[in-house]
């Protein structure tokens, strides 16, 4: 399975098992994520609207992909984002308003905007990053989750 075939959460935890990645604190790791958060993406029904995968999250697990073939570790370091160079990373990738990067990875402005006004960049971001350079999946670009 393939990053681009996920929908759902259990496609998810489907792909991150065929990777590896088997133990919460893993993929806790891997995303940037706690591990309570992962526990509860594990505890939502099957089917539920809530169940289907943000487009945030799944650049990310194609921004894993790149990433893992490239360091060749079932969890690639981490690397820190700074605003300023996510500023230059959306200027470079033609995000020039805070609802063009919110369209761009599924969220709000408002979201978007609250890393600014934070001067703090979530830890998943620089993974979803490199997902969108990789190519967003076809049919999602305006999801928002």
């Amino acid at each position: 399975m393939l990053s681009d075939e996920i929908t759902s959460y259990e496609d998810f935890f489907t792909w991150c098992s065929t990777l590896g990645l088997v133990r919460d604190l893993q993929i806790a790791q891997a995303f940037g994520r706690t591990t309570q958060t992962v526990r509860n993406w594990k505890g939502l029904p099957a089917g539920h609207p809530s169940g289907l995968m943000p487009l945030h999250l799944i650049l990310a697990c194609k921004g894993y992909e790149v990433s893992s073939r490239r360091t060749g570790k079932l969890v690639p370091p981490f690397p820190e984002m700074s605003i300023t160079w996510f500023e230059m990373w959306c200027g470079a990738h033609g995000l020039d308003t805070l609802a063009g990067i919110g369209n761009a990875f599924g969220l709000t402005r408002q979201a978007v905007h609250s890393w600014h006004k934070r001067g703090q960049t979530p830890r998943w971001l620089p993974l979803a990053c490199l997902g969108y350079e990789a190519g967003i999946p076809r049919g999602r670009a305006k999801r928002r989750g």
